[in-house]
């Protein structure tokens, strides 16, 4: 081989070179949430920052979750609700007329819960957020929540700046099965006022856990720490 020959290999060589460091480079400087789902694999230093993130959603809806239960479904209680000093307990029947909640409203109220727990979960993590263009919708089903979070997030290190925005978990709630079964309560009392063995008898084989606190005229539930009031004075 000539020496002129050997010189356009080499030159051709570094140049070839240069092409891959650079686009490895480009590839792995800007990383989506959505490749990482994907299973597809990128620096352990990338990954790490987006589990935290997504961690941190999945604790802040258990949080909503619990509280969403407590307040019958409610993140503002409407009346007619039952006030008890901390907590507003809403009546899903009063003075004959129900008030049940849908599992469009439960969505809609878990949401507003959720917000305000990602914005003081997200306050620990050394990350910088967009937090103005964080977008939160989450579906009801018979098994769980899911929960789709669009929050721009990004991650600057030495080397690389990695950036993040789609977040998706699910999350067990029980929820489903609970407002079924509220709503067969409501329809016991609305016919029959007080028949508490029939409503006893729609747990059996069930894994929920059914508390009763009743008086002369309300009956305060709690399924699984899911409450509401029933008012059933009304009947004779």
């Amino acid at each position: 081989m000539k020496r002129g020959q050997a010189t356009i290999f080499i030159i051709i060589g570094a140049i070839v070179l240069f092409v891959v460091i650079t686009t490895f480079i480009i590839f792995n400087k800007y990383t989506t949430s959505d490749e990482i789902a994907e299973g597809i694999v990128y620096p352990l230093e990338a990954e790490e920052y987006y589990y935290q993130v997504e961690e941190c959603i999945v604790s802040s809806s258990e949080i909503s979750l619990s509280n969403l239960k407590m307040g019958g479904g409610y993140y503002q209680t409407p009346e007619p609700y039952f006030d008890a000093t901390f907590l507003k307990v809403p009546y899903v029947l009063y003075e004959g007329i129900q008030y049940p909640i849908t599992i469009e409203t439960v969505e809609a109220e878990f949401e507003k819960y959720l917000k305000l727990e990602i914005f003081s979960c997200i306050e620990d993590l050394d990350l910088t957020f967009n937090t103005e263009d964080l977008e939160l919708d989450s579906k009801l089903n018979e098994d769980y929540i899911e929960v789709s979070v669009v929050l721009p997030t990004t991650v600057t290190m030495v080397n690389n700046t990695y950036s993040f925005e789609d977040y998706y978990v699910e999350v067990d709630t029980g929820l489903y099965e609970i407002l079924n079964l509220q709503q067969q309560i409501l329809d016991l009392h609305t016919t029959e006022g007080m028949p508490l063995s029939e409503i006893l008898y729609l747990f059996e084989g069930s894994d929920l856990e059914l508390d009763m606190n009743m008086d002369e005229e309300d009956v305060l539930y709690s399924i699984n720490g899911f409450q509401f009031m029933v008012g059933y004075e009304w009947l004779e």
